[in-house]
């Protein structure tokens, strides 16, 4: 996505003549970063990517997994979408409002690569491997989908099976480095505050009730 989108650390005018930052980041997204984009301002790369990051999470995220239920995407399918809607603006047209089949679906996207009427070989490049992403030829995970523990509140110092089911989940999602071992050690506590950074609850290293509904959109 980042290198589909580029990166501009100070603003520019869009197509349409939107002020526009970092990772193709407007005045749209504002509930998400807590800013407003005026002319001549300047960001440093750690902000474009923690505000894309955000928007993916908490905003675009959302719109591909409102469907989950309908469809059972997989890792694949949904990192594909997030980047369609990330783009387009949701899948709503794609799917279809959920009426079209995922074989639809895989070959529809394609047909979103013009601006104006006008194809753009860009666009042609990005659907092309979103639609392989989509079809499983890009893999970005390889265990498929982690399971969320059971019991909702771990510490450190507690052990056992639904640690290591914590620290899959945790490591799924980019924040947990370690062995999975199931023991609720120093690094399974720094990967909790970092999930609770993203959830914006209190960073207490302990993994609660808070972080679990973030957590339950990516339940397969």
């Amino acid at each position: 996505m980042k290198d589909f989108e580029g990166l501009y650390l100070e603003t520019y005018k869009d197509a349409v003549g939107a002020n526009t930052i970092g990772y193709d980041i407007t005045n749209a997204d504002k509930d998400i970063t807590g800013t407003t984009i005026k002319k001549g301002m300047k960001i440093d790369k750690a902000t474009a990517d923690q505000w894309l990051e955000d928007c993916l999470n908490y905003k675009y995220l959302p719109k591909v997994m409102k469907y989950q239920k309908r469809y059972g995407f997989n890792t694949s399918q949904i990192d594909a979408l997030v980047s369609f809607a990330y783009n387009i603006g949701s899948i709503d047209q794609l799917t279809d409002h959920g009426r079209r089949s995922k074989a639809e679906i895989q070959r529809k996207i394609l047909e979103y690569n013009k601006t104006g009427g006008k194809v753009l070989r860009g666009l042609e490049r990005r659907r092309k491997a979103e639609q392989e992403m989509f079809k499983g030829t890009i893999k970005p995970f390889d265990e498929g989908w982690p399971v969320l523990p059971r019991r909702g509140y771990f510490q450190k110092g507690d052990k056992g099976k639904q640690v290591a089911q914590l620290q899959k989940l945790l490591s799924w999602l980019d924040l947990y480095e370690g062995k999975i071992d199931g023991i609720y050690g120093e690094k399974t506590e720094d990967a909790v505050r970092k999930l609770q950074g993203r959830v914006r609850t209190t960073r207490n290293g302990k993994f609660g009730n808070k972080c679990l509904p973030w957590c339950k959109k990516f339940r397969k």
